[in-house]
């Protein structure tokens, strides 16, 4: 249980201190103090939206309420949602997310080889992505990555290092 509450702090300041570097930090609200209120790097209130893959095991659902708890008490507006392990259902979800307004999504996908082409449409319209739990492949969209252990997620970072440092 501290695991996962640790998780979604980390998610949340990733997505303050990437709203920050993102260009997308925005006027506090009169009467805040600027950088240390709450939902620092959007508006407070901003949503965010979640896509988990499913509530079917009790790690899922966990996430679902402290997603939901965390995020409420960091200032954001949470839409959480889950797509019963169905990739069509998921996509429709981050679809929705991006038409009311979600400022940031936090992906755990179902599958994450077919997500590209949402997540694209996420990132054209301003939104950060940040992957969790599961590696997302196929795509250029995510801001950044919270995941745990995952032995592939550090060899594509590393192969990912390496290319870079060679172009």
């Amino acid at each position: 249980m501290k695991f996962k509450t640790a998780a979604v702090a980390a998610i949340v300041a990733a997505l303050s201190l990437a709203a920050r570097r993102g260009g997308r930090r925005t006027e506090p609200a009169p009467g805040s103090t600027g950088s240390d209120a709450p939902a620092a790097g959007f508006a407070a209130d901003a949503t965010i939206g979640v896509a988990l893959p499913w509530l079917g095991t009790q790690n899922w659902k966990e996430a679902q309420t402290m997603f939901e708890a965390e995020l409420k008490a960091a200032g954001f507006s949470p839409l959480v949602q889950a797509a019963d392990n169905k990739v069509p259902q998921q996509q429709q979800q981050i679809e929705a997310m991006i038409e009311q307004g979600a400022k940031a999504i936090v992906v755990g996908p179902v599958d994450g080889k077919q997500l590209g082409p949402v997540l694209k449409n996420a990132k054209d319209a301003g939104i950060l992505i940040l992957g969790y739990d599961r590696l997302i492949e196929n795509t250029a969209a995510i801001d950044g990555v919270v995941q745990f252990g995952s032995i592939r997620t550090g060899e594509l970072q590393g192969q990912a290092l390496l290319d870079g440092l060679a172009a």
